[in-house]
């Protein structure tokens, strides 16, 4: 039976010790007992409890239950059912494409239901970088002895918009660049979360070839050669590795910067009608407004029509004003003053700016008739231009307006800064101070510039970055830019120079570093390096001069003449020999979770596990000069095994010498022989313990047969307790002072007979028949004969003057004599034969 010593650092539940033994074996009766050992060396060891019979379980690892996957957007969830309480983790495969990625899961002790989840990131980085959208499944349970086979579970596939998308017409659009065009679409990473990039193919005019000319999130700026119409299409790709087909081919024209066409349209249109009315936006004077009318221009060169006004008679040069389209046929002119006459002409225009300055058509003069009444609290007008109060329809507002974005008021008689508005600039770009804060969109240019709270650049709907510029150097931050300008789907800071990117920090991607060191490592584009160490961009690891020691990006392990130093973790794989289709270990080691298993051993040998999660080893064969058994490293006062037979075990409880066995503690086994014997006849040994309770030792001087125990020397030992357990009330021999059940006996002290005879040491109490036995239960017997008839001297036990128990009290019938007639007070008196002792008693008539 195997002893386990030490049970302290077992965990402690209220009055019990729940003690946890991992290393039985399935499926085996055992039998269970226990004891306790005392701090106090004297009390030693307690007697042993009951045996306790128990089986073990059969070894089945169950497998979990109701496997079941699913996609939380690009996220893939997996859950399952733990089936058992012995379970210690599971391991995750997913395959894809022949390449298998594993990840380890802690168990949820207090869940029924597990759950474990990959991420879109994940996904790419496991899988060559592409996000996968189908894979097969497989979950295996970790117990404590070992794995499972594993279970194998449906992952639906993963339906990818961008795969099946149609690109439709109204879904990009196409515009003129000073050399070339700009390409717009909808597509995005938020509309779609696996977009990653559009793809530009704009047609030779001449080949008739497509070619890529763009390949990003955009927008595109192509550059093109020739003023000749081109084909363009775009296509949109998917992390996933998909792609949308081509979109409808739309014609672009490129705008002629160096060609003009200098002949003007003819007109043919006639003037119409001029109506002036009162503008009621516009300001001081100038607050009439004309509405003028022609018929459409005939010329299919027309682009539009070009305005010219000026006051009646004046010779200042004229205003003008376009109005696009061959169609438009009326327009209003605004901020004409009350009391001034006006001319104002019309002519026609082309798509490149020619104006017909030879065919101008002029309506009659136009009077703006003036206003003669001006109402209270109002503003100055002049055209939209206003000055007073009223800005804004509000009579309380007081100051200045000059457009929808342009104006300076206060709201009432105050000087207070949350009471005033400032608009200036214009529908994108403006600066405005709203009561409270002061906002500028557009560029500021500034020497020196000091904020004392915080700025914030861009919003939710436009994009934002601060740029500091240091020659071709230049830091970002906010949303970042690619090498040509165009915009990232990434908000972070990012370091440029002449080259490209040198390093960058964003949201999406973390931290991406092209350029610099680390503690001494250099890094490149392509690699981090140190000395002749590098981590290369196919996830390789290369070291040595000669490259002694590489990592493929597979995970496979080359090193040549290495020194591996410090600590090596691994889940699965091994280490050895590998078969010759490199597919698994030959001879060697396989890592199993927190195992090593040796593989490959010779038959018969069988195989070494060693367990990291339970410190144990089992299996094999174990060879070696001297085994210490501790956790310190100590030599001295220990246990061992010696390759030279010796042995120390059980903390010196056991101990052999190579001349002598001495064993400090209970030996248990079905019969156990003491002696010479040979290898084929253990019964020639002299002395035995069998499991039938017979034994014989010290050469036969000690023997019981299964009735009777001879024992044939003397008998030493500290106490003897006679019964079934260690008893005060039962009959002892005690050599040392014990305590048992709070009472103490001093050394020296027996109790025999159930009590019959007595010492109690500590008081020096002797005692005989203590309880009062009747003769029928108490007897003792001496050596004396008599023959019981009372006259001639019968004998009986007497005490004499010393305290000696001796013979005595015979009757001696004297007649009419004394004892001292004669001499009869001597001893040696013979009286009818018997001589007269002291103690009898001697009957006389004589008065």
């Amino acid at each position: 039976m195997a002893r386990y010593p030490d049970l302290s650092s077992q965990v402690r539940d209220g009055d019990y010790f729940r003690v946890v033994i991992d290393d039985l074996d399935p499926n085996t009766d055992y039998l269970l007992r226990f004891g306790w050992i005392f701090t106090d060396k004297e009390k030693g060891e307690s007697p042993l409890s009951n045996i306790f019979e128990f089986k073990t379980i059969e070894n089945v690892k169950q497998e979990v239950e109701n496997v079941v996957a699913t996609w939380e957007g690009t996220t893939l969830k997996i859950t399952w059912d733990k089936t058992s309480a012995l379970a210690k983790g599971y391991q995750i495969y997913l395959t894809n494409s022949g390449v298998t990625s594993s990840w380890t899961q802690s168990i949820d002790a207090n869940q029924t239901q597990q759950s474990w989840k990959l991420s879109k990131e994940s996904n790419r980085a496991n899988f060559g970088g592409i996000f996968r959208t189908s894979f097969t499944g497989f979950l295996k349970t970790t117990y404590l002895d070992g794995t499972t086979s594993g279970v194998s579970f449906t992952v639906p596939e993963y339906l990818d918009a961008i795969c099946s998308l149609s690109i439709g017409d109204s879904d990009w659009s196409l515009a003129q660049s000073v050399d070339g065009l700009i390409a717009t679409w909808k597509a995005s990473s938020v509309e779609y979360p696996t977009y990653k990039y559009t793809e530009v193919w704009v047609e030779d005019p001449v080949s008739l070839v497509y070619t890529r000319e763009y390949s990003g999130i955009g927008p595109a700026s192509v550059t093109l050669y020739s003023i000749a119409n081109h084909n363009v299409k775009i296509k949109h790709f998917s992390e996933s590795g998909c792609s949308t087909d081509f979109s409808n081919i739309k014609v672009f024209t490129p705008f002629d910067s160096i060609v003009n066409d200098t002949t003007p349209p003819e007109n043919t249109f006639t003037l119409g009608t001029a109506t002036v009315s009162d503008d009621p936006n516009g300001l001081f004077s100038f607050d009439k407004k004309v509405l003028f009318t022609w018929t459409e221009n005939a010329d299919e060169d027309t682009a539009g029509y070009r305005v010219r006004f000026r006051i009646s008679g004046s010779s200042d040069p004229y205003t003008y004003m376009s109005v696009p389209g061959k169609d438009k046929t009326s327009t209003y002119l605004y901020g004409l003053k009350g009391g001034q006459t006006y001319e104002i002409g019309v002519s026609t225009f082309d798509v490149y700016g020619t104006t017909n300055e030879t065919q101008w058509r002029t309506y009659p003069d136009i009077v703006a008739p003036l206003n003669t009444e001006l109402e209270p609290d109002v503003a100055i007008t002049a055209g939209d231009m206003k000055l007073g109060y009223g800005i804004g329809g509000d009579s309380a507002q007081k100051g200045l307006y000059l457009g929808p974005e342009n104006y300076w008021y206060i709201q009432g008689n105050t000087t207070l800064s949350s009471a005033a508005r400032v608009s200036i600039g214009g529908t994108n770009d403006k600066l405005i101070w709203d009561g409270s804060n002061l906002t500028a969109t557009g560029t500021i240019n500034a020497n020196a510039v000091t904020f004392t709270g915080v700025v914030n650049i861009g919003t939710a709907s436009v994009n934002g970055q601060l740029n500091l510029y240091a020659g071709a150097n230049k830091f970002e931050v906010g949303r970042l830019k690619d090498i040509n300008g165009n915009w990232l789907n990434e908000i972070g800071i990012q370091g440029t120079d002449s080259t490209g990117q040198l390093f960058q920090l964003d949201t999406l991607n973390g931290v991406r570093v092209f350029k610099g060191s680390i503690g001494g490592w250099t890094i490149n584009t392509d690699t981090i390096s140190k000395n002749y160490t590098s981590l290369n961009l196919d996830g390789s690891i290369t070291a040595g001069s000669s490259g002694q020691f590489t990592v493929t990006s597979a995970g496979a392990l080359t090193a040549t003449g290495a020194t591996i130093m410090g600590t090596v973790r691994a889940s699965n794989g091994g280490f050895g020999t590998l078969t010759s289709d490199l597919s698994a270990i030959d001879k060697g080691w396989e890592i199993d979770a927190a195992k090593i298993v040796s593989t490959g051993s010779a038959a018969g040998i069988g195989t070494i596990e060693l367990d990291g999660e339970n410190a144990s080893i089992k299996g094999g064969k174990l060879y070696g000069g001297i085994f210490y058994l501790n956790t310190t490293g100590a030599t001295d006062n220990t246990d061992y095994i010696s390759s030279a037979g010796s042995f120390r075990l059980g903390d010196g409880r056991v101990v052999w010498n190579n001349g002598s066995l001495s064993v400090q503690g209970d030996i248990h086994g079905s019969d156990i022989y003491i002696g010479t014997y040979d290898a084929n006849n253990y019964t020639n040994a002299p002395d035995y313990i069998k499991a039938d309770g017979q034994l014989r030792l010290a050469n036969g001087k000690i023997v019981y047969n299964g009735n009777n125990l001879s024992v044939q020397t003397d008998l030493v030992a500290s106490n003897v307790f006679l019964g079934s357990s260690e008893s005060f009330s039962s009959g002892y021999l005690l050599g040392k002072d014990s305590t048992i059940s709070g009472v103490t006996k001093n050394a020296g002290s027996f109790n025999l007979g159930s009590g019959a005879i007595t010492y109690d040491a500590a008081t020096d109490v002797f005692e005989v028949n203590s309880t009062g036995k009747t003769y029928a239960n108490f007897k003792i017997k001496l050596n004396i004969t008599s023959n019981e008839d009372g006259t001639f001297g019968d004998s009986t036990v007497v005490m004499d003057r010393y305290g000696y128990l001796t013979t005595g009290r015979a009757f001696q019938y004297g007649g009419n004599q004394y004892p001292t007639d004669a001499g009869a007070e001597s001893d040696k008196v013979t009286i009818r034969g018997r001589s007269f002792v002291k103690g009898d008693i001697w009957l006389s008539t004589k008065a």
